[in-house]
């Protein structure tokens, strides 16, 4: 059964109307012919009318049932018949396709001797940034004035979820696991530039208060990157570039 759209209720609509008019048509011709009776005379045939008033009626009606008729069926065709792009894309799904050539068997690769186990290596400390004495650009002076009240070291240290004072290695993890939002946090700024919205900044300061530090994401972003300082190029590629350096540090 086909699902009810508006194309179908409407070409459903055109055929009862055609068939409508067919009907009316025939109605009315069978109206003329019994109004109505040929007589053969020896110059032709001649017409003679029961009641003509009547035959007229069914005359008028015949003609309008028959333009009627016509109509709806070059709308029916017109509606039916699918445009050049539906034609092309059938047939585009018709085509087969052709099928892949098989692809030779590799020939099987001698297996290497068995390599001694390395020693395992100690685990590598989490990288510790250094704490700048001389504060010397914007984020750190706002560090100055607005990360000075310290919080409770009691409850989690995780950023986002915690509740404790926000430390160097949740920080890291904070950078690792959520990019966008420490970039977000460094610059103060949504990725599309635009300026946060009054409950995002209120998040933000919540962090700092906690102990999470603009400049020590800054110098954590710049050592991870190898850069030298910040770029100047849109927020967008500066956090596609951090994820994708984290990425491939990671795994």
């Amino acid at each position: 059964m086909l699902p009810v759209t508006y194309l179908n209720i409407y070409i459903f609509g055109i055929l009862g109307f055609v068939g409508a008019t067919f009907f009316g048509t025939y109605m009315f011709y069978e109206g003329m012919e019994s109004t109505s009776f040929l007589v053969s005379t020896g110059h032709g045939t001649t017409t003679y009318f029961l009641n003509k008033n009547q035959y007229d009626l069914y005359f008028q009606g015949f003609i309008y049932c028959a333009t009627f008729s016509l109509a709806g069926v070059l709308l029916l065709t017109v509606v039916a018949i699918p445009s050049k792009e539906v034609l092309q894309q059938r047939a585009t799904m018709a085509a087969p396709r052709p099928m892949a050539a098989p692809q030779p068997m590799a020939a099987p690769q001698p297996m290497a001797a068995p390599q001694p186990m390395a020693a395992p290596q100690p685990m590598a400390q989490p990288v510790k940034e250094t704490v700048v004495e001389e504060m010397e650009d914007d984020f750190d002076d706002f560090d100055d004035m607005h990360g000075s009240e310290k919080a409770d070291d009691a409850g989690d240290t995780d950023v986002i979820f915690g509740t404790g004072r926000v430390t160097e290695e949740s920080t890291v993890e904070f950078i690792h696991n959520h990019p966008d939002s420490a970039i977000k946090f460094l610059y103060r700024k949504n990725l599309d530039g635009k300026p946060l919205q009054p409950s995002e900044d209120e998040i933000y300061q919540g962090w700092q208060k906690r102990g999470l530090s603009r400049g020590r994401v800054r110098d954590y972003v710049l050592q991870v990157m190898e850069w030298d300082s910040l770029p100047e190029q849109p927020l967008m590629d500066t956090w596609s570039q951090l994820r994708d350096q984290i990425f491939e540090l990671t795994h």
